[in-house]
């Protein structure tokens, strides 16, 4: 079925690998992704792909060997469902006009722009007021 806005895979499962790490935040402990692949029957790969961007923007750590997972850097109470969606994916960018630094010669009078900036906000300001652990 067609849909307008349609969530990246990346986006689904980094959520997933977020929300079973913020789960065990109070506990100390680790989650490997061997865990959360067997729970929600994803690929193991694909975890890997998308725990290494999170790691890299400092949303997980992770420790190796037999006891060995990930865990949240910080308190889920501290992290936006947007910064998890803009490490993974990008800023919301409903359309090409609206992304920082572009210089749309109609921007004054494009009567669709204005929709579009709304619509974008509105997302925006609903993904920054969400935080993992009100996923949980």
């Amino acid at each position: 079925m067609k849909s307008i806005f349609r969530i990246p895979m990346k986006i689904h499962h980094g959520l997933l690998i977020m929300t079973e790490l913020a789960a065990i935040y109070k506990k100390n402990g680790l989650v490997t992704l061997e865990k959360i692949a067997e729970k929600e029957k994803i690929s193991k790969g694909f975890l890997e792909e998308i725990a290494l961007i999170l790691r890299r923007s400092n949303l997980i750590k992770g420790r190796r060997g037999p006891k060995g997972g990930y865990a949240l850097t910080q308190n889920p109470d501290k992290i936006s469902v947007s910064e998890i969606l803009e490490a993974l994916e990008g800023p919301v960018e409903l359309v090409t006009c609206l992304s920082a630094g572009n210089n749309c010669p109609t921007e004054k009078t494009c009567t669709n722009r204005k929709v579009w900036k709304r619509i974008q906000d509105q997302i925006t300001n609903t993904l920054d007021q969400i935080m993992l652990s009100d996923l949980i």
